[in-house]
């Protein structure tokens, strides 16, 4: 299920001891121009690479990305700089 939620609703799932894991589909340019992750459980997965990196066996996107590939029962929050690009990759 896909749920868009606001930048403030974003913040407070830190807040609140929620598990999840951040997807920041910007640029790695974008990134390094305006500011680094938002957040310390974010991984920066440019949209055009989000469909290939989703299947990639848990080896390769550890090793890629440096986290654990999220199961399909995990919290996903796909971030952008306006929310066109993550609702693009949520969908």
């Amino acid at each position: 299920m896909v749920k868009s939620i606001s930048a403030t609703e974003f913040l407070k799932l830190g807040t609140d001891s929620v598990e999840f894991i951040n997807f920041d589909v910007r640029s790695a340019e974008e990134i390094a121009a305006t500011s680094l992750l938002t957040e310390e459980n974010s991984v920066n997965i440019p949209l055009p690479e989000i469909g290939a990196a989703m299947s990639k066996s848990e080896r390769a996107f550890k090793a890629d990305y440096g986290v654990e590939k999220p199961s399909v029962d995990s919290k996903i929050v796909v971030s952008c700089l306006s929310g066109g690009r993550s609702m693009m990759a949520a969908t």
